[in-house]
């Protein structure tokens, strides 16, 4: 019968850990190759991303939509916003008829005190009568319309006094096209022309 030598446990020991210092350079390789797999795959979804996970417009490629900065959004603001300075000034007489006496203006708007004041085609002062700064509404004028035509309401300022008077107070200027232009447009230039509004007065 053969006998057989048992290993001593010191050589075990050795041979255990030969084999598994083998092993363990590889499972390392392996799992430093996942590792840096993944934070590339990382860096890929953040660089097609903004700050916030917003998606951005990459160069030569589909744009995709971005919430407007403040500075935009403050830009289209001033462009839609503003007032119109030709409206600080307005008058407006719809047609109507009467005994002569009485003309009844709309609507009025000035910038400053001053008068409405009737006239004809020729430029005769008929009636006028004293407005105040802002919107003046249903404003009637005493007048001496003499017989059915056409007339026109016209707007001046007040040189202080309280009366109106053709030769001190100035008429308002505007630069509204040429529509309803009558008597007070000089035929040359709007910017020179005198804020009116023209109507039929039918008398009877």
């Amino acid at each position: 019968m053969r006998a057989f030598s048992r290993p001593s446990h010191g050589l075990l020991t050795r041979t255990f850990l030969a084999r598994n210092m083998t092993k363990t350079p590889l499972l390392a390789l392996a799992t430093a190759a996942a590792a840096l797999t993944l934070a590339a795959c990382g860096e890929n979804d953040d660089s097609a991303n903004g700050p916030g996970g917003i998606q951005v417009t990459d160069p030569g490629g589909e744009s995709s939509a971005q919430p407007p900065s403040s500075a935009e959004s403050s830009a289209a603001t001033t462009a839609t916003g503003g007032s119109d300075d030709d409206d600080r000034n307005e008058v407006e007489v719809s047609d109507q008829s009467g005994d002569g006496s009485t003309v009844l203006v709309d609507q009025v708007r000035a910038e400053k005190s001053g008068f409405v004041v009737i006239v004809d085609d020729a430029g005769t002062v008929l009636g006028s009568a004293p407005v105040n700064a802002g919107d003046t509404a249903q404003l009637s004028v005493p007048t001496q319309i003499p017989a059915t035509g056409n007339y026109e309401a016209q707007l001046y300022t007040d040189d202080g006094n309280g009366r109106f008077d053709p030769a001190a107070d100035q008429p308002v200027r505007t630069d509204d096209d040429d529509s309803d232009d009558g008597s007070g447009d000089d035929g040359s230039d709007d910017d020179d022309d005198i804020e009116s509004d023209e109507f039929d007065y039918q008398v009877g």
